[in-house]
């Protein structure tokens, strides 16, 4: 019986050191226009680095192998208005780059970031 109960507990300890990575927090931030999501990876100790997606119309699900660096610094992802699991405004006038400019920093208002590194890839 004892040597049952030394046995199950190494095979708890095994599936925890095995168990994934824990989830990224994930949210939504309101600007004008609508809501945009976004997901943070890591919590690392260095600067935040914000990845920024394509587009106009894709979504940030490319940039998930990103997360890698999450053991050095947070890494946030979003899907920009009109892009992926973000809302998906009628009104074309919102889609300017001083839109997304205001909409990048009310990202940052809202998850309390300062001083970030930027990434963007195509109109990123």
């Amino acid at each position: 019986m004892r040597l049952t109960r030394v046995a199950l507990g190494l095979l708890l300890l095994a599936l925890a050191a095995c168990s994934p990575a824990p989830r990224p927090t994930e949210g939504y931030v309101t600007v004008p226009g609508g809501r945009i999501y976004w997901a943070r990876m890591g919590d690392g100790p260095g600067t935040p680095l914000i990845v920024i997606h394509g587009g106009p119309g894709s979504g940030s699900f490319g940039l998930k192998p990103w997360a890698a660096l999450g053991d050095e610094r947070p890494v946030i992802r979003y899907d920009q208005l009109g892009s992926g699991k973000s809302d998906h405004p009628t009104d074309t006038t919102l889609f300017t780059v001083e839109r997304a400019v205001r909409e990048l920093q009310a990202l940052r208002d809202s998850l309390g970031l300062g001083e970030v590194h930027l990434y963007g890839r195509s109109w990123g």
